[in-house]
């Protein structure tokens, strides 16, 4: 599962798009994740929709489970459950 998400991300989404989580040092001993967008080229040719859509809370929280276990095959890549709508819709 977590394979096919990071190929559906390569494939459907722009790399300008693509988030790593990255572990920071606050202080001598706090650490934090961030979030850091990756810089990719941008392609005037592509013109992109937005669809809003309205969904149960509990198939969200689910797919924020699903993807938290995930996490782990996922390396840096962060992946939200609307990626993975856009995934399986393709």
């Amino acid at each position: 599962m977590a394979a096919f998400l990071v190929h559906g991300m390569k494939s459907f989404f722009p790399e300008k798009d693509f988030k790593k989580i990255v572990f920071k040092q606050v202080n001598n001993t706090l650490f934090q994740f961030q979030e850091v967008e990756v810089e990719g080229e941008e392609d005037d040719n592509e013109k992109y929709a937005y669809i809003y859509m309205r969904v149960k809370e509990k198939l969200i929280l689910r797919g924020e489970v699903l993807l938290y276990d995930l996490s782990p095959y996922l390396g840096e890549l962060s992946i939200t459950v609307e990626h993975v709508y856009g995934i399986l819709d393709m």
